[in-house]
């Protein structure tokens, strides 16, 4: 669909639609090392190969962490068209980052974003995982969405930002230093809420903090993108439901299962 025709369907869809909005983009690490297997009936190969500065056991058969992300980020999808309240309020974008950052899927009526794009992990032997790149244009896309809801006069509430990663951010420092500023900023004064995701045991904890200064990151257990992604969209649910912007919470309880702080 040419660029002009998806603006002109997505301020049609805000005149049509009037219910209040919860903007979510999904921020998410296709660095080489999502190739790899945890856990499953992996084989390997006896082929070694070095990813992101690391070396691992190259498998035949099995189900990497982008396999799992995929069909994690499908069910959420399924679960919020699936719900009356929340397919007319939460509207989804995505964003990949690895060497560059990218828009791989715009903001638009989730009804129509039939075909979900299949996210690839890198082959850039660099393994780069250019972090603060990818924040700052899922930052970008939220204000810029936020702003067509005022012009439209439509009214949202706080957006979200998902940030998952596997590994630690290594782009440009001044451009990771910028993103966590806005983070920071846009937190103090309540203008975002930020879900920090951990995916295996490389993931930079440290620097996931930094991008949520009010929210402990969570390290998802044992491959458990499905899960997560079903805690999400029943807080999604919910949202759009009590049609409130009230502060999300999240107890121990609610995690229990499927990740840990």
């Amino acid at each position: 669909m040419e660029q002009y025709e998806l603006i002109k369907i997505n301020k049609e869809d805000l005149v049509n639609n009037p219910a209040p909005r919860i903007p979510v983009c999904l921020c998410l690490d296709t660095s080489g090392s999502m190739n790899t297997i945890d856990g499953g009936d992996g084989v390997v190969n006896g082929q070694i190969v070095e990813i992101d500065g690391k070396k691992y056991r190259a498998s035949t058969t099995g189900v990497s962490r982008i396999d799992r992300l995929n069909e994690g980020i499908k069910h959420l999808f399924e679960t919020i068209r699936n719900d009356d309240s929340a397919r007319f309020s939460v509207e989804i974008c995505m964003v990949k980052f690895d060497s560059k950052a990218e828009c791989i899927l715009p903001f638009a009526n989730i009804e129509r974003q039939v075909e979900i794009p299949e996210l690839v992990a890198s082959n850039d032997a660099q393994g780069n995982s250019f972090m603060g790149e990818g924040v700052n244009l899922a930052l970008d896309l939220l204000e810029s969405r936020k702003q067509e809801y005022k012009d439209s006069g439509v009214d949202y509430m706080q957006p979200w930002l998902i940030l998952m990663t596997d590994g630690e951010a290594n782009g440009s420092q001044i451009v990771q230093q910028q993103a966590i500023e806005r983070i920071e900023r846009m937190v103090g004064n309540k203008k975002i809420v930020v879900f920090p995701i951990a995916i295996g045991s490389d993931a930079g904890i440290d620097t996931l903090k930094q991008f949520s200064p009010e929210r402990q990151p969570l390290k998802l257990q044992d491959m458990k993108y499905n899960e997560f992604f079903q805690f999400i969209s029943n807080m999604m649910i919910a949202k759009s439901n009590s049609g409130d912007g009230e502060k999300v919470r999240i107890l121990l309880s609610d995690i229990k299962g499927w990740a840990e702080i």
